[in-house]
């Protein structure tokens, strides 16, 4: 009897997850976008945000003792910014932190993708995760992000709670709130986003990016694999860009 309870609870539960996704996708095809609650868990937060905090920390240290001409340097300055993260990222305050393609979110960013690829009704490659500890004063330049970046996911890990605007693909502008692990998840090379000047001390946000299986060149975003720093574009990603169609496909 007791194992009937179970097996009818178990057909249950998939019955109610196939509606949630079906729910899900249907508001992301036809909006650009929906949050997805609860993404993370408290711990995977919680691990985050400390995570993040002891990596700003190591970048302080290593933009005081390892740049320039200092005698013990154990790290190569060109190459700090890649395993460290940068401070003071262009159009950021001083004191904003940012890191990508950290083993950490690149593994959550693998973790996820079942979930995107269900929501988004596309077969996925992985290609980076980005985090940016932002600080008060920064803002978001109304923007759209890189064509082969089909599916992204933005994170609220910690700190305060700062208002996301949207353009859905009708045209009309929305005002998005997440709570700390809820994921926006988006089409941000169609839907232009932004965010006026944060008012609160801080906000930590995480970046999962997904591209179609078809646009295999882009997969690990060109690097050899997960946990792997950024390289540098080339001539023949500008040329393949150029093709790129909305929905981040090349063009056939």
């Amino acid at each position: 009897m007791i194992k009937e309870l179970n097996l009818i609870d178990e057909k249950f539960n998939r019955a109610q997850q196939k509606e949630k996704f079906l729910y899900l996708k249907n508001n992301f095809l036809k909006n650009g976008y929906v949050v997805y609650e609860n993404l993370l868990s408290e711990e995977e937060v919680s691990l985050l945000f400390e995570y993040t905090k002891l990596k700003r920390n190591a970048s302080k240290w290593i933009n005081k003792y390892c740049v320039g001409d200092y005698p013990n340097s154990f790290t190569k300055p060109i190459f700090s910014k890649l395993y460290f993260g940068l401070l003071g990222e262009l159009d950021f305050k001083k004191e904003t932190f940012s890191l990508s393609g950290d083993a950490f979110t690149d593994t959550l960013l693998n973790k996820y993708k079942n979930i995107f690829e269900k929501v988004s009704g596309e077969e996925l490659y992985n290609t980076t995760s980005f985090l940016r500890f932002y600080v008060k004063g920064d803002k978001l330049l109304n923007h759209t992000d890189r064509g082969e970046l089909a599916v992204s996911g933005t994170i609220h890990v910690g700190g305060n709670q700062w208002e996301l605007g949207m353009k859905d693909l009708s045209g009309n502008n929305k005002n998005i709130n997440l709570r700390p692990g809820d994921c926006l998840i988006y089409q941000g090379h169609n839907c232009q986003h932004w965010r006026e000047p944060l008012e609160g001390k801080e906000c930590l946000q995480v970046f999962l990016h997904y591209t179609p299986t078809k646009n295999e060149y882009f997969k690990y975003d060109r690097r050899e694999g997960l946990g792997l720093p950024p390289v540098v574009t080339s001539e023949k990603d500008l040329e393949f860009k150029k093709q790129l169609g909305l929905g981040g496909y090349i063009e056939d």
